[in-house]
């Protein structure tokens, strides 16, 4: 699960070294990255949409990762196609405003989607960034008992994952 493809459905990296950065740090880390091209114009809602259906539809990739967060992921809702995600199942990543495509892509499709650091958070990433990314996109499974408290008592409807940082 190494090949990851890189969109914008927020805004963008104003510098591109902060985007190469970020690029070492996933090459670093063991990914390819797909399309290692520094984008500069800011797609518009169905661009952003056309953008992450190229990602799913792609065979090569495994992980659909945010470039950063920001603003306006939820102006490509309207243009998202749920059908076609759902048949290409990917892992998608990212946080912030990434919210706005995460839970309608999970609510609708079933596929789990990440609250992962993004291309932005590991141009100089402390080792918690990066311990989130690896173990967010691989699974962590603690090394002992969690503390678990109980909110409210009844039946649960749908699964909660927990990812922590290995040296929670």
């Amino acid at each position: 699960m190494n090949n990851v493809f890189i969109v914008t459905p927020s805004y963008l990296i104003k510098k591109k070294r902060d985007f190469t950065g970020g690029l070492k740090q996933l090459t670093k880390l063991g990914f390819n990255v797909i399309n290692p091209e520094f984008p500069e114009v800011l797609p518009s809602p169905q661009e952003k949409a056309n953008q992450i259906h190229g990602a799913f539809e792609d065979p090569r990739v495994d992980i659909v990762l945010a470039l950063r967060g920001g603003y306006s992921a939820m102006k490509s809702l309207p243009y998202i196609d749920f059908e076609l995600i759902k048949r290409h199942p990917k892992i998608l990543a990212g946080f912030s405003d990434l919210s706005a495509l995460l839970n309608p892509i999970f609510e609708r499709t079933g596929l789990a989607t990440l609250h992962s650091p993004m291309v932005i958070n590991l141009d100089t990433p402390t080792p918690f960034t990066v311990k989130s990314l690896v173990n967010a996109v691989q699974g962590y499974t603690p090394s002992r008992a969690i503390r678990r408290k109980t909110c409210l008592k009844g039946p649960a409807s749908r699964s909660i994952i927990l990812v922590l940082p290995q040296e929670f």
